[in-house]
């Protein structure tokens, strides 16, 4: 309206403004709106070809221009909070487009805040929407030094892991992307490879330097969800990572707290173990839900295999169980010496580490109420 409002006649400006002087007890806003839409559409009829053709290619050009403003309405801001003798002082904020994943999408080295985020999909149709993903790093004054943008058209970020000068980054739609980046130069990070495989990485966790730990969910090639899933991936070579090995649940209905609470994930390279809760549930046909298997599991790992020892059963002490809401899952693991501990909210189970045989279980709630110990 504003493009068409300065070529109009001085009798159709006047009717415009006699129409929205109206009262509104005898024309309602939408027919004002409609009645002055009117005057433009009778105008724009008069055009010729050239002059239509002109105009709407004006009309696109601040509309995108308004749009562009739009897409920077979804971005991250940080600051920096100083902390010295008791007294508390804001040294700086900073701002990158997009949001984060989680606590693992950012990280400080050499006084260099360096962070991933995922810029979501816009509803702006004439422009490209898809999502996007990006990485930024910012200096100690906040501001950004480096960055490299637009990795992963149309996904998200599901994990991300920084390892001294690299970040390893999965993100999904439906296959999982695996990208190794350098951040070696902080004012040019730098893709250095990518590996396409099924399914997702929810938590990265090093091994060494030269193996990382994914443990996620295997999909089929359009999205769909097959099973719990644990890979060691191998970026020795940068610019072609590798799966090395894998180990992927039957039950497609696996899940494990670890997928989104990384303190529920137990590793120990020196014992060739991995401990992580698994729980699993059984669907019929009228809605409900019976438990298939709850308790933790325990993998043997090394650096090129993964070999499921066994599960620590934590349904029978867990029993407080509604169709379609499921069991409390094992919540933490650790390991004293050959002995290891999985606890869940009514139960700590004690085993050796060598076979998995009990050594002795403790029920852990109030023996007045029979709540459960969280």
């Amino acid at each position: 309206a504003g493009l068409l409002q300065d070529r109009l006649s001085t009798v159709d400006k006047e009717l415009i403004a006699r129409i929205q002087a109206t009262d509104d007890e005898i024309l309602s806003r939408d027919e004002k709106k409609s009645k002055i839409w009117q005057v433009y559409e009778s105008y724009i009829s008069l055009m010729n070809e050239t002059e239509r053709n002109n105009l709407e290619d004006e009309t696109d050009r601040l509309f995108n221009e308004k749009m562009k403003e739009y897409e920077h309405l979804e971005f991250t801001v940080f600051t920096k909070v100083g902390v010295s003798n008791g007294n508390i002082t804001i040294e700086g904020t900073g701002k990158v487009p997009g949001h984060l994943n989680n606590q693992f999408a950012m990280d400080e080295k050499d006084k260099n805040l360096r962070v991933a985020t995922t810029l979501s999909e816009r509803w702006n149709s004439k422009l490209d929407s898809a999502s996007t993903n990006n990485v930024y790093v910012l200096d100690e004054d906040m501001n950004v030094i480096g960055k490299l943008e637009g990795l992963a058209e149309t996904e998200q970020i599901y994990s991300t892991r920084f390892i001294d000068d690299r970040l390893y980054m999965v993100t999904f739609r439906q296959v999982d992307p695996f990208f190794v980046i350098d951040l070696s130069d902080p004012r040019n990070p730098v893709e250095l490879g990518s590996l396409k495989i099924p399914g997702f990485s929810r938590y990265l966790h090093p091994y060494d330097k030269d193996i990382v730990i994914g443990i996620g969910q295997d999909a089929s090639e359009t999205g769909r969800i097959r099973g719990l899933k644990i890979s060691l991936f191998d970026v020795s070579d940068v610019s072609k990572p590798k799966e090395i090995a894998k180990f992927i649940t039957e039950d497609k209905y696996a899940q494990s707290t670890a997928l989104w609470e990384h303190k529920a994930f137990l590793f120990s390279k020196e014992k060739n173990l991995l401990v992580i809760p698994a729980y699993s549930q059984e669907y019929r046909p009228w809605g409900e839900s019976s438990a298939s298997y709850n308790g933790a599991f325990v993998f043997k790992i090394t650096k090129d295999s993964i070999e499921l020892r066994g599960l620590i059963d934590h349904s029978n002490n867990n029993m407080y169980w509604q169709p379609q809401v499921g069991q409390p899952q094992v919540e933490r693991s650790m390991y004293i010496n050959e002995l290891l501990y999985t606890k869940s909210p009514r139960l700590l189970r004690i085993n050796r580490i060598d076979d998995l045989s009990s050594v002795k279980n403790i029920t852990l709630e109030s023996p007045d109420t029979s709540v459960p110990v969280y």
